[in-house]
């Protein structure tokens, strides 16, 4: 039996690499964080295991300290079969000593490589919850963030998604307070080693919003990798607030038999009509807004004038459904843009002067062929503005507005 110590396990991973277990016996090591108090996420992985299946298995230290013996209380273990790779990942304990044994259940393992981390919550999470997704089985869960009272900022849940398959899986991330401000982001987990640390890499994020809809592609993920979901506090400062993770993908229920019947519960239900309204001040350019929003505008924008009914929109997700963000043009403040998730991902990185303000709205594609084709006009003589018409409206613009140029079908609905 060989021992080794890793003090201070911070922030930074602690790492031993090329070590042998042949002949050897367990190697054992003693794992101090110092005075850190309590640690909210404590990781050991064991990884590039060549030649045997090697276990991994957590000890808190109990009296005598220092020594590995039976008093020793065993808290967590990973058992995986060959040369697998093992992780332990241990929440919510105290500050104090820790021990990490690895051992050599089968064959002779001639080398492994352990890593360590205590990760700060700040960057990792409060808590971190853990879950396999297929195409059969989706992903729900309810957590809190913030304090009840006087809550940090950026307190916040994480939660570990295993993806298994090919395939887009949709993430929603959702409060149950009007008031609430979140930040909601995605990290893939690019050293593949089941741990959110400082070399993932963050997919996409959305700040100051309630709600965020967001679609994970192969691209992003590849099928049998690792994800994670993270929501963090941001407002108000004085209340914590719960948020509802929902995660499937995207085509694990079958369309049902009947997808033209908005009556029909299977359906997405295109319940939350938009108003339309023209802003006086830059002729030309549009906000769409439901009716509590619209009750806002009318009482306190009166540069906006209000032309009536526009279209219906789903306001809840759903795996037939595409999500659409706003941005507001600050070239042209009072001016807007709705756009799908792929768009927006190009906005965020390329177009600063468009500020997200969260989820808009759900709908069809433009190419789903289920329900009442909605276009995109951008109007030349204020670039970067953009109007959403139906059909008939589409045609009397393309008569009658050369200025207004035709981008496309951006979205269906039912109607």
């Amino acid at each position: 039996m060989r021992t080794f110590n890793i003090y201070r396990v911070d922030g930074l991973v602690k790492t031993q690499s090329q070590l042998s277990l042949a002949g050897s016996g367990p190697d054992i090591y003693f794992l101090d964080d110092g005075d850190l108090g309590v640690i909210d996420s404590f990781h050991v992985y064991l990884s590039n295991i060549m030649g045997g299946d090697a276990d991994l298995r957590l000890y808190r230290d109990r009296f005598p300290f220092g020594e590995f013996d039976s008093s020793d209380e065993l808290v967590a273990s990973s058992l995986n079969s060959g040369e697998e790779s093992e992780v332990v990942k241990y929440f919510n304990t105290a500050g104090g000593k820790y021990i990490a044994e690895v051992s050599n259940f089968s064959g002779s393992v001639s080398n492994y490589t352990l890593s360590v981390a205590r990760l700060d919550p700040f960057v990792m999470g409060d808590r971190m919850q853990f879950a396999t997704i297929t195409p059969t089985n989706s992903v729900e869960d309810s957590e809190t963030v913030g304090a009840p009272r006087y809550a940090v900022s950026f307190s916040n849940v994480t939660w570990e998604i295993k993806k298994t398959s090919a395939g887009n899986i949709d993430v929603s991330l959702t409060s149950d307070y009007s008031e609430a401000q979140m930040r909601a982001r995605i990290y893939q987990d690019t050293n593949n080693n089941g741990i959110l640390d400082n070399q993932d890499s963050i997919i996409t994020e959305r700040n100051n919003t309630r709600n965020a809809f967001i679609t994970i592609t192969d691209a992003d993920i590849s099928p049998d990798q690792s994800f994670f979901v993270m929501a963090s506090h941001q407002e108000p400062s004085f209340s914590g607030f719960d948020v509802l993770l929902s995660a499937s993908y995207s085509n694990d229920t079958p369309i049902n038999p009947d997808p033209t019947n908005p009556t029909n519960p299977t359906n997405p239900q295109f319940d939350t009509p938009l108003n339309r309204f023209q802003n006086s001040s830059v002729p030309g350019t549009y906000l769409f807004a439901g009716e509590e929003e619209s009750q806002s505008i009318r009482q306190n924008f009166s540069n906006f004038a209000e032309e009536g009914f526009a279209f219906s929109v789903s306001s809840q997700p759903h795996q037939e459904l595409i999500v659409f963000n706003r941005f507001q043009n600050r070239n042209l403040p009072g001016t807007y843009l709705y756009a799908g998730e792929e768009e927006s991902r190009s906005i965020r990185q390329n177009f600063p002067n468009f500020v997200e303000e969260g989820v808009a709205f759900y709908a069809f594609s433009g190419d789903a062929n289920r329900g009442t084709d909605f276009y995109r006009f951008q109007n030349t003589q204020q670039p970067g503005t953009y109007l959403f018409v139906g059909e008939e409206e589409k045609n009397s613009i393309l008569a009658n507005f050369p200025q207004f140029v035709l981008e496309g079908i951006a979205f269906e609905v039912l109607s």
